[in-house]
């Protein structure tokens, strides 16, 4: 055998016994695959930023919600603001007299009163419980008498006029909570009411 023909078969025998070379970086390539991890990544990104953009937008809606109802129950007087439902009136035969549905504690308050004139006395009754939660600064005009009576206490007015007698008593909520007690005029039956103190 000639030489080359030897050293032919040997370079044969060598590279039959070891695998092919693959390039480096086909290697690489195998076991690591950069572009799906960095793929799966972004989408994991995408789905945080979606959560917290949905749940942003709740609690916006939600506060805008909050927000529109404070003010429309504002704009009614419900918070104790002058408003179409913060007031309510208790009518008599002899006169009516306008109190507070809602008040704040603390707050100054008014109880407007109009008893009928014609220089008759007049009287005005606010029970025990009334007095317990609101106490009054002033009162205008003011009495001429003022007496405990079986119902409360009875404040008494005289007006020589024949006009209605326009009574205003200045009030200051002393706790909050809700305050039931009952009002009277000269000899009617006293009724029920109810008003609303907030913090």
């Amino acid at each position: 055998m000639r030489r080359g023909e030897e050293a032919g078969c040997r370079l044969g025998w060598f590279h039959g016994t070891f695998p092919p070379v693959q390039p480096f970086y086909k290697a690489q390539g195998r076991g690591l695959s950069f572009g799906s991890t960095t793929s799966s990544t972004g989408r994991i990104a995408d789905r945080r930023a979606s959560r917290f953009s949905e749940s942003f937008w709740k609690v916006e809606r939600v506060a805008w919600i909050v927000f529109g109802l404070t003010l429309l129950a504002a704009v009614l007087g419900v918070t104790g603001s002058r408003g179409w439902l913060q007031r309510q009136a208790v009518t008599f035969a002899g006169g009516s007299v306008d109190v507070p549905r809602f008040s704040r504690w603390e707050a100054s308050d008014t109880l407007n009163a109009s008893l009928a004139g014609g220089g008759n006395e007049r009287r005005l009754i606010l029970s025990p419980e009334f007095f317990r939660s609101f106490q009054v600064e002033d009162m205008d005009p003011p009495p001429i008498a003022a007496e405990a009576g079986n119902e409360g206490l009875v404040y008494r007015f005289r007006s020589a006029s024949r006009q209605p007698l326009v009574l205003t008593l200045h009030l200051r909520a002393q706790s909050p909570g809700v305050v039931s007690y009952r009002i009277g005029m000269d000899d009617e039956p006293a009724q029920a009411v109810r008003t609303i103190v907030w913090p």
